[in-house]
Parts: structure tokens; C-alpha cells; sequence
């Protein structure tokens, strides 16, 4: 594997399209939503006892 000897802004603009790219996709697939979004709130539902039968 070659080292990379400079860095040129090119290569920075590539991999930022790149990954401007990849979030559309993800967005596009509804998937980069469940990952940005905080988690919806779940309500615990109530247990049930013997006695709350009765």
C-alpha cells in the first residue's frame, strides 16, 4: 500500500461528496432517520397481577 505523501483538496472534496452521497442513500432507504433521531419513547405497558384478576 503506497503512503500518501500530500493531501490534496481534491481527495477532501471526493470523500466529502462521498459521504454526502452515503447519508442521501441512507435517507433515501429511511435508514439514516433511526440513526439520527433519538429513540421513540416507549410507555411500559402495566403487568398484571394474580390479584388484579380477582
Amino acid at each position: 500500500m503506497a503512503i500518501i505523501e500530500t493531501y490534496s483538496w481534491l481527495q477532501s472534496l471526493y470523500f466529502g461528496l462521498g459521504s454526502l452521497e452515503l447519508i442521501l442513500v441512507l435517507a433515501l432507504l429511511g435508514i439514516a432517520p433511526a440513526l439520527v433521531s433519538p429513540a421513540p419513547h416507549v410507555q411500559p405497558t402495566p403487568v398484571k397481577h394474580a390479584h388484579d384478576c380477582l
